[in-house]
């Protein structure tokens, strides 16, 4: 089957969303594993970047981007005059306009508790 490689807890989109999310907030805590400014260098991602490793292709990261992400960035998401376009414009913006890495952790934390506020709704 196509998705047997998906461990038995993920049973739903919401599930295989949650998965990514952790796994990119995992990928992100590791030192030396953060990148901006480019999707990738090395073992270096950008949140994006890592979001494509872990996501099944552009949709899922756009969806991702969208019912999760973007509710929780900051409202006024601007680099250099420039409003995201998408959902995925706006996390390469976040990513891009931080110097820290902790602070695109927390992004995928909030975006994890907000998953999973939305799994246990529906």
């Amino acid at each position: 089957m196509p998705f047997d490689f998906l461990p038995p807890e993920v049973s739903t989109p919401n599930d295989l969303d949650l998965l990514v999310l952790r796994r990119v907030r995992d990928a992100l805590t590791e030192p030396g594993s953060w990148a901006r400014g480019i999707y990738d260098l090395g073992n270096r991602h950008c949140a994006i970047g890592w979001m494509q490793v872990f996501a099944t292709g552009g949709h899922q990261i756009e969806r991702i981007s969208a019912l999760y992400i973007r509710p929780v960035l900051p409202w006024s998401l601007v680099l250099f005059g420039r409003r995201a376009t998408s959902a995925t414009d706006a996390v390469i913006l976040f990513n891009d306009r931080q110097t820290r890495r902790e602070k695109v952790v927390a992004m995928f934390e909030r975006a994890i508790r907000r998953a999973e506020r939305m799994e246990r709704t529906s």
